[in-house]
């Protein structure tokens, strides 16, 4: 398994989390970093990068090196500002379903895996509603998994040949998200995985609540608590700890006791 990450230089701090986790959680897997090729002051979009990213993946997926082809069976494309809290391989396996064919061996059902921004159909309170996925689509960049199939490669190829690089949401264009929601409906073997413990961020806390218990962090009710596998720090500022996103004007002061826990957490081990 190979997990890619695209990061400039002022992601260095991010990616070392991301690393660390990586190697806490899979430590059998191939971690790699590629610099983007445009240029970002850390916050501003990176022209080109949507495409750069899936022609990377494109790019394993099809490798014939021996130190790639060890690995790339399947190929997860993540933020830098993301972080693992617990192991993510059979858990993707199970969604890719993985079943015995006899004597052709074994075989997976699914090729790619995505995960939506909510998944509920209501409004929310924190900045961000329901509506609001209608302009920038409803499916995560930062979390896409391809196995090595031909189907991905053809998914790929289409996406790289988009315009990813537009933003005008009032055209139902947001870069290379306005695409991934089509992805389900154009091609098979795609699995849209709906669990509340992936893809976990500012945007749907409300759905998905957030619960430190024994020095570890959970999603869900008290009756029904799942244990956190990927946090998305999306709009995360170094410089201001104690918010947990830019993106949206959320009050500090109410921020939840589990929040502040993981916000605290992330602050020390960005700083190692």
């Amino acid at each position: 398994m190979i997990i890619l990450t695209h990061a400039s230089k002022h992601f260095e701090a991010q990616v070392r989390v991301l690393e660390r986790s990586i190697k806490k959680y899979e430590p059998d897997a191939l971690f790699l970093r590629y610099e983007p090729e445009g240029t970002s002051d850390g916050k501003n979009y990176i022209q080109g990068l949507p495409r750069q990213r899936f022609r990377d993946v494109l790019f394993l997926l099809e490798s014939q090196d021996e130190n790639i082809n060890r690995y790339n069976d399947i190929v997860i494309l993540i933020g830098a500002d993301c972080v693992l809290f617990d192991k993510v391989r059979d858990w993707i396996i199970f969604y890719l379903e993985l079943s015995s064919s006899g004597l052709n061996g074994s075989y997976y059902n699914n090729s790619v895996l995505l995960s939506p921004h909510i998944t509920r159909h209501t409004d929310f309170n924190d900045g961000k509603s329901e509506s609001d996925y209608y302009k920038t689509g409803m499916i995560n960049g930062d979390f896409i998994v391809f196995r090595k199939s031909k189907t991905s490669m053809e998914m790929l190829q289409w996406l790289i040949d988009k315009d990813t690089d537009c933003n005008n949401p009032c055209e139902g264009k947001f870069y290379e998200q306005t695409y991934l929601t089509m992805l389900p409906f154009l091609f098979k073997e795609v699995k849209i995985v709906r669990d509340i413990d992936v893809n976990v961020a500012w945007y749907n806390l409300n759905e998905r609540p957030l619960v430190f218990i024994n020095d570890k962090f959970f999603i869900g009710e008290k009756n029904n608590l799942k244990k956190l596998k990927i946090f998305h720090f999306s709009g995360y500022e170094i410089d201001k700890p104690e918010q947990l996103t830019r993106y949206a004007q959320l009050n500090p002061e109410n921020t939840p006791y589990a929040v502040q826990e993981l916000l605290e957490w992330y602050a020390l081990e960005l700083k190692k």
